[in-house]
């Protein structure tokens, strides 16, 4: 069981652009001392419910620029609770998370679009994207040297759930079996990701408008009512991770190397583009892994010319 803090801003439900990943309070100082005291607050209320891991923060992107502060705030919440703590990187920053050394497990929040210029994606491109999403997770174990769980995965029963899955506030129409092949796809997937120390749905039941949540004609993430909940049950019924299998060394060498291949096409194929802190120092400790990435990409054609900021499709 995890006990899962998650800030939300107010009036967060009708503003798509205010959100706990782009804070910007007015006095920094003043912020990390209130959140720290409101995480040991709530860590102690954990520890004395005996909760196995509890959550710092989630998706917080505006604070990664802060990575002394987050270990102060670790070391802190342990001294009230001693179970394990976990931070959740959102899907699309990762290259700016750099406080894994604090933490006792990293989660990810997977809400990757997949396909997202077509109109309905096919079980092989779904496939595709969860397994480039074990890549990342990957990736992070071997930065960090720590084990990987997935805090949140879900889809909402909406149209084109698979272009933005985050996307709580859409008012696209209903489409039950959208959700449930796409958690079919991830699960098909995660049955196979042994190295994971867990995966947490999101979200059985929650939402800002409206009440009761279920049932055929709800939109949400939550599951229960449609088929996407025979899904959800089964896969969690298999005992996936009972015989916990740490990874090879080739599927994380694999990882990293596709990982690093990724940056070096945004930068062959973007005006903008420049490698994360992190792809630089890990090429330069690891430059056996930086060949065989820049290898791969050289056998790929370029563009005529690389891309502008904005013009990607």
């Amino acid at each position: 069981m995890m006990f899962f803090p998650t800030i939300n801003l107010r009036d967060e439900a009708d503003n798509a652009d205010w959100w706990r990943g782009n804070i910007r309070p007015d006095d920094w100082t003043l912020w990390w001392r209130n959140y720290t005291a409101f995480n040991v607050r709530l860590a102690a209320l954990a520890q004395e419910g005996g909760v196995e891991w509890y959550s710092l923060g989630t998706e917080m992107a505006s604070t990664h620029a802060f990575p002394d502060q987050w270990r102060h705030l670790a070391a802190e919440v342990r001294r009230v609770f001693k179970g394990k703590l976990v931070y959740s990187v959102n899907f699309e920053s990762h290259d700016s998370f750099t406080f894994g050394d604090c933490l006792d497990v990293i989660g990810m929040n997977t809400y990757d679009p997949i396909a997202k210029y077509d109109e309905y994606p096919s079980p092989d491109q779904i496939r595709d994207a969860w397994w480039w999403i074990v890549y990342k997770a990957r990736t992070l174990q071997a930065r960090f040297h720590k084990p990987v769980m997935i805090t949140e995965v879900g889809y909402p029963s909406v149209a084109h759930a698979h272009v933005g899955p985050w996307d709580f506030r859409t008012g696209k129409p209903l489409d039950l079996d959208l959700q449930n092949l796409l958690l079919k796809g991830a699960f098909g997937v995660l049955r196979y990701w042994t190295d994971g120390d867990a995966v947490f749905y999101y979200l059985y039941g929650e939402n800002l408008n409206e009440k009761p949540v279920g049932g055929p004609r709800d939109r949400s993430y939550a599951v229960w009512g449609k088929p996407a909940e025979a899904t959800l049950r089964h896969y969690f019924h298999e005992p996936i991770w009972e015989g916990h299998i740490p990874p090879r060394a080739e599927d994380i060498h694999e990882a990293v190397v596709q990982t690093l291949v990724s940056w070096h096409r945004k930068l062959r194929d973007y005006e903008d583009a420049e490698l994360p802190p992190w792809v630089v120092d890990w090429e330069a400790a690891h430059p056996g892994d930086a060949a065989e990435a820049l290898a791969i990409t050289r056998k790929e054609p370029a563009p005529a010319r690389r891309i502008p900021k904005g013009m990607e499709r």
